[in-house]
């Protein structure tokens, strides 16, 4: 005695059941590669974010830990006043940490977000514009 297959509904009820089968590891195999390009995007940004981290650390340090030697040191071969000493000092710390933000805007600007992902997506594209003008 043979039964009859249960019937399908929804919105795929239509659909060959191979087809949608492929769909289904279609669509796992993008969230997969998604999922690791995420991962990798993650990575990216710790390390700018250590980067930021140890520019701003070394400002500060560098700030407290040498403003008063290196003001007092210009201050006895220059002559200069205390306060044009200061002053030079925090424009060359503030150099320094401009550089630095400078440089983790470079790696934020350089990293490559979701490419792989992206240029699948453009492929399924191509294909389905390809497969929808030979109908």
């Amino acid at each position: 005695m043979e039964t009859a297959a249960p019937e399908r509904t929804g919105p795929y009820s239509r659909l060959p059941s191979g087809l949608t089968a492929t769909l289904l590891r279609y669509m796992e195999a993008r969230g997969q590669l998604l999922s690791i390009e995420a991962q990798e995007a993650l990575q990216q940004v710790v390390r700018v974010l250590i980067l930021t981290a140890i520019g701003i650390i070394m400002t500060l340090t560098g700030w407290l830990l040498l403003s008063a030697g290196l003001a007092a040191l210009i201050i006895e071969t220059t002559g200069w006043s205390a306060i044009k000493s200061i002053l030079v000092l925090a424009g060359a710390e503030l150099l320094l940490a401009a550089v630095l933000f400078l440089a983790a805007l470079l790696r934020l600007r350089s990293a490559r977000w979701f490419s792989d992902t992206l240029n699948e997506f453009q492929k399924d594209r191509s294909w389905l514009a390809q497969e929808a003008n030979k109908s």
